[in-house]
């Protein structure tokens, strides 16, 4: 411990210290300039807290004889390093010792110097006899030191020396924070005319009701790492040095969340005072030691979210009874045509999956994630029939193996055993060609899969025929053309060993045989025009055909004329909405709506008039079909995202199955600069972003990330304050001053340092967004050189809209120097260049923008109607 003596003798000065650097911090003057000599001879006690430790102090109320006799103080400050500890006791026994032995040596009648003009020199050595009969301790534990606040001294009245000690014993009290000091003064003096009040510099408030048994606490095992917040007295506390205490009757609050997805928040609130708090659920407390209860925060309650299943065929009938399988568990079956699964915790939000089978119907898997499905889903089980085939000899009735089969579903003959049939197909007809080298073809003609289980049919083995010697190609000719079953060569001049189906003729001719060309050992096709009057019940068909056609026009074109004709929105315009800035939630659900209009059918191919008067078969064509829903996709993506965009879920934003578009890249880059521990608080500030556009909300965020940054500049001018509290009379010594000077001209290049770099990053951020102005722009040009390239960019850009004449060309090159500016190539305005310059299609449509000349920011441009396709 050190001692400091100072008073005012020939002015306020330091009479005896143990440690310069530590008298220099507290040796203070504590006179208001009242002169009541009534509180001549009244003394108290104070404490205050510096840097290093603590500070008791006694103040005896004295006359400074060698200076007019002026009203002053001799104060004895007994300093404490904050890793010692002394009782009080000790302390109030050695404060009153050095007072009683220095007063009874140097002080008569209350006047210093023992009333006499000529200066007495002290001698000290009734100090160190006194000092040494003390030690003082080390502390088992340190507590948080107060830090001393701007307002003057505080008292609390003491009722006894008993109540004294408790105070001295307890100096870590918050309450003592506001304050630069606290007087304890007898509690006999309130109110009284002695009192040294009177006299002493103090704010006039008193403290009442101190809390002394208010104890301290330290986390012993906390490790903030896994993700567990405690906060004692509206403080986060760590594992860090003076940062790990709770006091006894401090609010706590425990925070922890394993994962929002899946499992509920814990938060419990209390005190450590009252045992009955929820906090102790996870705290434990052995002597001043608070333990983490580590495995109460390994099963937090789970969240969980049902999903209902219908079950539906291909029609939209529901289906009943189907047998449900979850993942790997065991199988189950459900009598309705619905049931509900409820997933919980981590389950919401793994990949999941469930099979639905019933009997002749195809097994359906659904592979989901429980957090991102829809509450209700609806599953469509194929109908589904195999047709088994038995081929035999029609000699011998043995079986055959290896044949082809042709139906309208193959694409050409296929070996096979089996057909499948699927949903509509069940109940349509089919001719069914059974085909095997070195037998006759076998056709079975209006089979309906429906009503049959098994085809058997039997084939009829080819006559043997002597081979020709030579082998001839085969032409299609002019009318038709060669199909995918043709050989490349007949083994007989007149072509009989050759099918029909080996050629295909062209629409209004018909295939009628070969004929032979020597010359080139050749076989050529040969047509004949099909004449249509040749088949009289067609003509009465088209002409009833053609009446129920115009019949049919005359309706649409009245329809049309008393109805309003609305066109139907096309995907190209759904897509460049939902690859724009809006990105509303009511508006994509319109948009799906509006598609689900738009649902094709399995179409039939080439069923034209054309095709049916050559009497073409009909095949099935589902590929626009799928292109639908594939594009719904799309849509329900972007739904998606949106709905995750209004609940803040700034994770699942980030997940890499969501794209994000040129004009969506300033949304994204936002939203992952957020720290992870900020996204409640984040949240919070954003408030309904459910009307917002993505640029309206990263503005926002832009906002609240530059309202964060804003430093709070502190100038605290030690040297104007003593000059304050100092007596006209007195002055520092010359190292003192030095000292103050010093540090004044430290404080002020800081706060300049720390101003211009809080100008630099509000400039930053700016030039990097989108709604600053051409005379922003022109004041931060005069006042800021650093960033005089890129600013000057910038307005060249608002100046071209303004201007209005300018050319591609002239976007081009802005745009390649805005890609060379270090702080412009990742900024709003880069991006927006690259979205006009990509070709002259965008830059058209940029430039039949109307208004232009009235834009005052890049925000303004964006929001112009060209960046929704519109």
């Amino acid at each position: 411990m050190d001692l400091v003596i100072y008073a005012t003798k020939d002015g306020l000065r330091t009479l005896y210290s143990t440690n310069d650097d530590i008298a220099y911090l507290i040796a203070e003057e504590k006179r208001s300039g009242a002169s009541k000599d009534s509180s001549l001879g009244g003394f108290v006690y104070g404490l205050s807290f510096i840097e290093s430790g603590f500070v008791f102090t006694k103040y005896l109320i004295v006359k400074d004889t060698l200076r007019s006799n002026a009203l002053g103080f001799i104060a004895f400050s007994l300093h404490i390093n904050q890793n010692k500890t002394i009782k009080g006791t000790e302390v109030k026994y050695i404060l009153d010792k050095l007072s009683v032995d220095y007063t009874n040596a140097y002080i008569k009648d209350n006047y210093l110097n023992r009333s006499e003009k000529k200066l007495i020199r002290e001698d000290w050595g009734f100090v160190k006899a006194i000092l040494s009969e003390y030690k003082e301790q080390d502390r088992n534990r340190i507590e948080e030191l107060i830090e001393c606040g701007a307002k003057d001294p505080a008292h609390i009245y003491y009722k006894n020396e008993a109540e004294l000690f408790e105070y001295f014993d307890k100096p870590f009290q918050e309450e003592y924070g506001d304050f630069k000091q606290i007087y304890f003064i007898a509690n006999d003096l309130k109110d009284n005319d002695k009192n040294p009040l009177n006299v002493l510099i103090n704010s006039g408030i008193e403290l009442k009701d101190i809390d002394l048994k208010n104890e301290y606490f330290y986390l012993n095992n906390y490790n903030r790492s896994k993700g567990i917040i405690i906060i004692a007295n509206g403080k986060e506390r760590s594992d860090g040095k003076n940062n790990n205490s709770i006091r006894a009757k401090w609010p706590v609050e425990i925070k922890y969340s394993k994962d929002d997805r899946c499992f509920w928040p814990i938060r419990a609130i209390g005190t450590l005072s009252n045992p009955d708090s929820e906090i102790f659920k996870y705290l434990e407390l052995k002597g001043n030691q608070v333990l983490i209860k580590w495995d109460a925060f390994s099963n937090p309650e789970p969240k969980s979210k049902s999903i209902t299943f219908i079950v539906k065929n291909f029609g939209g009938e529901f289906i009943n009874d189907a047998e449900i399988q979850i993942g790997t568990k065991p199988k189950f079956n459900v009598t309705d045509y619905k049931f509900t699964y409820e997933f919980k915790g981590e389950d919401i939000i793994r990949k999941s999956s469930i099979s639905f089978n019933k009997e002749n119907f195809k097994k359906t898997i659904y592979d989901f994630i429980p957090e991102l499905a829809r509450e209700i889903v609806e599953i469509k089980l194929d109908e589904h029939k195999l047709i088994s085939i038995e081929i035999k000899d029609l000699i011998t009735s043995s079986k055959i193996e290896g044949f082809q089969v042709w139906t309208k579903l193959t694409n050409g003959y296929k070996t096979t055993n089996e057909l499948e049939y699927i949903n509509e197909q069940i109940d349509d007809k089919y001719d069914i060609t059974i085909r095997k080298n070195g037998y006759e073809d076998t056709i079975i003609n209006d089979f309906i899969p429906r009503n049959s289980f098994k085809i058997e049919s039997y084939l009829k083995e080819k006559q043997k025929i002597q081979l020709e010697s030579k082998q001839y190609k085969i032409d299609a000719g002019e009318h038709g053309k060669k199909t995918g079953d043709c050989p490349g060569y007949s083994n007989f001049s007149n072509g009989s060993d050759l099918n029909r189906n080996v050629i295909k003729a062209k629409s209004g001719w018909k295939f009628i045989g070969w004929k032979l060309d020597d010359s080139k050992n050749t076989l050529i096709a040969q047509y004949e025009k099909v004449s249509i009057v040749k088949k009289p019940v067609f003509v009465i068909s088209l002409i009833a055909s053609i009446a129920i056609i115009g019949f049919c026009a005359w309706l649409i074109f009245k329809t049309d004329n008393t109805s309003e004709n609305k066109e139907p929105l096309s995907f190209s315009q759904i897509k460049n909405y939902i690859e724009g800035d809006s990105l509303l939630l009511d508006k994509l659900n319109t948009f799906k709506r509006d598609f689900e209009h738009q649902k094709p059918s399995v179409i039939e191919k080439n069923n034209g008039l054309t095709d049916w008067i050559i009497g073409k078969k009909k095949s099935l064509d589902s590929t626009e079909l799928m292109a639908w829903r594939e594009k719904l996709k799309i849509i329900d993506e972007a739904i998606f995202k949106r709905e995750f965009v209004n609940n803040k879920e700034f994770k699942e934003l980030l997940n890499s199955k969501y794209s994000y578009s040129n004009m969506q890249q300033p949304f994204f880059e936002a939203i992952k600069k957020i720290d992870t521990l900020q996204y409640d608080e984040i949240k919070r500030k954003l408030g309904n972003v459910d009307d917002k556009t993505l640029s309206e909300i990263v503005d926002i965020l832009n906002k609240i990330k530059s309202e964060e940054k804003s430093p709070k500049i502190n100038d605290d001018n030690k040297r104007d304050k003593l000059a304050q509290q100092s007596d006209d009379k007195s002055s520092p010594t010359k190292a003192q001053t030095n000292k103050l000077n010093q540090t004044s001209n430290t404080s002020e290049n800081t706060n300049n340092e720390i101003s211009s770099k809080a100008n630099n990053e509000i400039l930053i951020s700016k030039l990097k967004g989108n709604s600053i102005t051409i005379p922003e722009l022109e004041t931060y040009k005069n006042e800021n050189k650093k960033f005089i390239n890129s600013i000057d960019l910038y307005i060249n850009f608002l100046k071209y809209l303004h201007e209005g004449n300018n050319q591609k060309e002239d976007y081009d090159k802005l745009l390649k120097k805005v890609k060379e500016d270090s702080l412009l190539k990742n900024s709003d305005l880069k991006r927006y260049l690259d979205q006009i310059c990509t070709n002259s299609e965008s830059f058209q449509k940029f430039n039949s923008i109307t208004g232009k000349g009235t834009i005052k920011t890049l925000k303004e441009l964006q929001k112009k109607p060209h960046n929704e396709g519109n």
